[in-house]
């Protein structure tokens, strides 16, 4: 796979792909660029495109849109995905994990490897749409950002926070059938405010916030808020309301100080897969 993926990386870069008729087939363009010493892979390489092609056409319209050369680029990050699955280039092996592929995609299974940083999620922020982790993975390379810095990037979004407490209002819900819809709301605040209070109690032996643009609440705060839970929840309509008020305090905090601009980008799209 890793020869593939050199491969069409060769043939991106070269002059041959320069000199190809645009009005030809994609097909026929490859096996120009192949020549007859590459014909034996060809098929190969045909068999995952088409694949490839298959599932994007199943999970983003865009992808009708792009150039011929834009998707044989998106092809490469695909193969490469796959590099690690096998150690050795052989021809037998490449088959055999295009088959897979192929029996993923005839019984809708997601054929695209996961990235590390989404990996590394916690099942709060679980599922994400296919078609956004592609959008943000490329965002990380485009940005380079390492996996590790994408996970804690994701992890200090709006986005996030909505999420987990939407998750947490379902765990309630979950353990705690006997409460009612507003007991269930004062819960989820009260874990978030638990949250800020253990991050005090931590500053107070020497853990310090990591961030120097954070300005947590104090243990004094804190405790004025939980005192006056239900005066608060009184005034909120919907959980949405409870999911603002969280933000509003973090906000206070300034827990999302982005002085780059690509922590709003971020947050942007993964907006979408709310």
């Amino acid at each position: 796979m890793r020869y593939l993926a050199k491969l069409l990386k060769d043939m991106l870069s070269g002059d041959p792909w320069k000199k190809i008729d645009p009005e030809l087939k994609f097909k026929s363009q490859l096996m120009s660029i192949l020549g007859i010493k590459e014909l034996s892979r060809l098929g190969v390489i045909m068999s995952l495109y088409e694949v490839f092609d298959h599932a994007f056409f199943k999970s983003e319209q865009k992808w009708l849109k792009l150039s011929e050369e834009r998707k044989l680029e998106e092809f490469v990050v695909f193969i490469e995905g796959f590099a690690d699955v096998l150690e050795e280039q052989k021809l037998s092996k490449d088959a055999v994990i295009t088959c897979k592929i192929m029996t993923k995609v005839k019984s809708g299974m997601n054929i695209f490897p996961k990235p590390k940083w989404y990996g590394k999620l916690p099942a709060s922020l679980k599922p994400i749409d296919d078609g956004i982790i592609h959008e943000v993975e490329n965002f990380r390379k485009e940005n380079y950002l390492t996996d590790e810095l994408m996970f804690m990037a994701i992890g200090t979004t709006k986005w996030a926070v909505r999420k987990i407490q939407k998750y947490i209002l379902e765990q309630f819900k979950e353990t705690s059938p006997h409460l009612t819809e507003k007991e269930l709301w004062v819960s989820v605040i009260y874990s978030r405010l638990q949250v800020k209070l253990a991050s005090c109690v931590s500053e107070n032996v020497g853990l310090h916030e990591s961030d120097p643009f954070v300005k947590p609440l104090s243990e004094q705060e804190i405790y004025s808020l939980i005192e006056n839970l239900d005066k608060i929840i009184s005034k909120f309509k919907t959980f949405e309301d409870v999911i603002k008020y969280i933000i509003e305090i973090d906000e206070k905090e300034n827990r999302f100080h982005d002085g780059t601009g690509l922590h709003s980008k971020l947050s942007e799209l993964l907006e979408n897969s709310s």
